[in-house]
């Protein structure tokens, strides 16, 4: 087993405790043994990841983001999905991964659907012409 597969599955369970405690399914501590990997699975299930509107914060052809537990989902402005999956780790010798959804013989065009009650704001450097702020993000994209 590989340091990715190791980290994911830490991730994975750590994220599954925290989101069943989250969600008031657990009152007092408990052991990673005693949390089912279905109560795990339903819990994630019933997550809400918004998208994220692309105003400048990100490459231009991204229309929206999301940041998922696996990683960043970019929607790009031609309705492709791209999932990138490259670790956080900055050692150039672990490979980057991505993959990429076309919609075969289809001309999508990414709206946001379900404006959500989130914004988001990029307060990054001292130049206040690139700080991002009140960001919609929505619930759904339509393609």
């Amino acid at each position: 087993m590989n340091l990715n597969h190791i980290i994911l599955r830490l991730l994975v369970g750590l994220l599954g405790l925290i989101a069943l405690s989250s969600a008031g399914a657990i009152d007092a501590p408990i052991s990673p043994s005693a949390v089912s990997q279905k109560q795990v699975a339903s819990t994630l299930a019933g997550l809400a990841v918004p998208f994220e509107q692309n105003q400048g914060q990100i490459d231009a052809r991204v229309a929206f983001q999301a940041r998922t537990l696996a990683g960043p989902l970019f929607v790009t402005r031609e309705g492709k999905l791209v999932w990138n999956l490259s670790p956080r780790v900055t050692k150039a010798t672990i490979p980057a991964w991505a993959v990429v959804e076309r919609f075969v013989g289809g001309k999508p065009k990414p709206t946001g659907d379900d404006l959500s009650s989130t914004q988001v704001n990029y307060f990054h450097g001292s130049d206040r012409s690139q700080w991002r702020n009140t960001i919609p993000t929505w619930e759904r994209i339509k393609l």
